[in-house]
């Protein structure tokens, strides 16, 4: 029985002829949203095939992921932050319908999408889950931040910095009206969103919260992806407790459990 609702195509790299008539020389579909959707995906290589999600499906599983994680020392999410968890990339469909190649005529992975793209869908995401939840939309916001900064540590261009630090200040504003919204403060300092533990049971609460969203994504990603992206994950069990970082044996022990 499938956990979530993704739906992905299995595609060789012989000649193929599209719905719209162009042939582009590989196949790679995607059905969902009532049609062949083609874009930023994640691609799975296995032998002369690939296997392509989209981003939101993608999160789509790290949420289901989330709602099995609790028990013992490890605390359960609130309905709201297992939203959010789910809804981290849902900013990605706006996206997913442009077909995009990379230079090397394969359809285009998540990993090399440019920084004007991920700027633009995780301030999408971040709106698109606000509107659903405010705290889900919080726990977006610091996903997007922290991906946005990860990325200016690599992209070094003006072009690059002056998206990416549109995007922060932008998000900022956004998480300022958000913590008003639902009563959290907003004269304390964060770091990308988050206050040190300690100050209040409330921001320590926040801090778990992103972290299992971080740690749902990663291990979505790893599950997914081709690539082998992480030996481990790190998590704030409980608001105040100290961070575990549960691994695996190997690649395939932690795809398979």
């Amino acid at each position: 029985m499938p956990i979530c609702d993704c739906r992905f195509a299995i595609c060789d790299w012989g000649d193929c002829e599209l719905p719209n008539g162009r042939g582009l020389g590989i196949a790679y579909f995607f059905w969902g949203w009532g049609g062949v959707l083609l874009g930023w995906m994640i691609r799975h290589t296995r032998g002369k095939e690939w296997w392509l999600f989209t981003q939101h499906d993608h999160a789509l599983l790290a949420g289901r992921m989330a709602e099995r994680v609790g028990g013992g020392e490890i605390g359960r999410g609130s309905a709201e932050t297992v939203q959010g968890v789910a809804l981290h990339d849902c900013g990605w469909p706006l996206h997913d319908d442009r077909p995009t190649l990379n230079e090397r005529g394969e359809p285009l992975h998540v990993f090399e999408s440019p920084v004007w793209v991920g700027c633009m869908v995780w301030a999408a995401s971040a709106r698109r889950a606000a509107n659903k939840n405010p705290y889900s939309g919080l726990l977006v916001s610091i996903h997007g931040m922290h991906l946005a900064t990860m990325s200016a540590q690599v992209h070094r261009g003006q072009r690059d910095a002056f998206e990416l630090n549109k995007f922060q200040h932008d998000q900022v504003e956004l998480q300022e009206a958000l913590r008003r919204t639902l009563n959290m403060r907003v004269d304390i300092p964060a770091n990308h969103g988050l206050a040190k533990a300690g100050l209040s049971a409330q921001e320590d609460q926040l801090r778990v919260d992103y972290h299992l969203l971080r740690a749902m994504d990663r291990l979505s990603l790893a599950v997914l992806c081709s690539e082998w992206l992480l030996d481990s994950i790190e998590m704030e069990p409980r608001a105040g407790a100290e961070a575990v970082s549960p691994g695996w044996a190997s690649q395939a022990a932690a795809r398979t459990r």
